[in-house]
């Protein structure tokens, strides 16, 4: 089964720069800057990418756009890409990875990297959506570019935007690496839309306490 790359749009305004490296090679753009060659976009709605003064935009209702060029065949496992992304007010997209090509509708494999400045949607730019989400206080700004990369190594993803790590999910890297307020962290994206403000502290403290964690 054939893993690929996408990026998705729904009505928004967003372009994209994107280059990527595998971590045993160096860097290797997946977009040459003039043509959308090595990408296919899904027919859901028609001319939604095009390519404008070098990058690619994205304009228009719910598409995709699948990597589907040379680079390593089109099949990504442990990866890390890097992007230049721009939004306009409103705008709200996203990157999908160890997803497959689908002619329409929302992927149903894979992981989705939100991008997603001022639009409605609580879970902003950064975000690995409905998993570790960044809420309310979007990490980017419109109108300008900012830097998003997406490293994912085994079972480990992180997502830094403007260099600033945003999102770590593995939970034996936050156990490891960041604590016990590492692991808070995880959790509060968990219970922070599920539960009352007031019983919040005293689940994550239950849950940290079971795992063996000093507080």
């Amino acid at each position: 089964m054939k893993r690929s790359l996408l990026i998705l749009s729904s009505l928004v305004l967003t372009s994209m720069i994107p280059a990527l490296a595998d971590h045993h090679e160096g860097w290797e753009s997946l977009f040459d800057g003039k043509t959308l060659a090595g990408w296919k976009s899904n027919d859901e709605k028609p001319n939604v990418f095009t390519v404008v003064e070098g990058a690619i935009q994205v304009k228009g209702g719910r598409a995709h756009l699948f990597y589907d060029g040379d680079v390593n065949g089109g099949k990504f496992k442990d990866f890390e890409i890097k992007m230049k992304v721009k939004t306009t007010a409103g705008a709200n997209g996203g990157f999908y990875f160890h997803t497959e090509f689908e002619e329409k509708g929302w992927p149903s494999k894979g992981y989705e990297c939100q991008i997603n400045t001022s639009h409605s949607d609580d879970r902003k730019t950064g975000s690995l959506y409905g998993i570790q989400d960044v809420l309310k206080n979007a990490p980017s700004h419109d109108d300008e570019w900012f830097d998003y990369q997406i490293t994912v190594k085994g079972k480990n993803i992180k997502i830094a935007i403007n260099g600033k790590d945003v999102v770590n999910y593995f939970l034996l890297a936050y156990i490891g690496i960041a604590g016990t307020a590492g692991v808070k962290a995880m959790l509060y994206s968990f219970v922070g839309d599920k539960f009352a403000e007031h019983d919040q502290d005293y689940i994550i403290d239950f849950v940290v306490k079971a795992i063996g964690l000093e507080l």
